[in-house]
């Protein structure tokens, strides 16, 4: 029979709550939005170069644009472009 390796036993004051509900209920984080107001529902994680990082976030700080707001803005020109592509010729992707 093999053997299983037993978890050892929670040390006593490790704890960093007090498993007591607080008095006053915590106030939700409302949801963002862009600027016209349409909720922002979903969240991604981007991996990019620390040269592409640093030109974009200038770039960005020279406008006002938002990092967000001009990435879903390359974004929604790249969908439309491809699906532009598509109409015209179905078969090219």
């Amino acid at each position: 029979m093999k053997e299983t390796a037993l978890m050892p036993p929670a040390r006593r004051g490790s704890r960093t709550t007090t498993g007591r509900k607080t008095a006053r209920p915590s106030a939700a984080t409302p949801t963002p939005t862009d600027e016209e107001g349409t909720e922002l529902t979903r969240r991604t994680t981007i991996y990019l170069k620390k040269e592409t990082w640093k030109s974009m976030k200038l770039m960005t700080i020279e406008t006002g644009e938002s990092v967000s707001a001009y990435i879903e803005r390359l974004i929604d020109k790249d969908v439309k472009r491809v699906q532009k592509k598509l109409l015209q010729n179905p078969k090219t992707l």
